[in-house]
């Protein structure tokens, strides 16, 4: 019995319109609560989709960050011995002691 009165909630039909003869207005009625039913599972789906796309996006830059990591931290290191290859071996050698290097 719970499946027949789930189907009266969502149609808004109550005891007296199932009783009487089916008119126009009460098919209209039951067409609008079912487009309204269907909307909103509608927008629970397209909302589902988004959220399981964006979070496949996330994963993807995680990834992505995770694997130029590496790259990014090989690339400064050369562009500091660039820099670091310009200053004499005695300069460079005393700026390391004091720790500016």
């Amino acid at each position: 019995m719970k499946i027949i009165e789930l189907i009266k909630e969502k149609l808004g039909l109550d005891e007296n319109l199932l009783n009487e003869d089916l008119d126009l207005k009460t098919v209209k009625r039951m067409q609008t609560n079912l487009d309204d039913i269907a909307d909103d599972l509608i927008r629970e789906e397209s909302k589902k989709e988004q959220d399981r796309l964006q979070l496949e996006r996330q994963e993807e830059a995680q990834r992505m960050a995770k694997a130029r990591k590496h790259h990014h931290a090989r690339n400064n290191t050369r562009a500091k011995l660039r820099r670091e290859a310009n200053i004499s071996p005695g300069r460079r050698h005393l700026l390391k002691q004091r720790g500016k290097l």
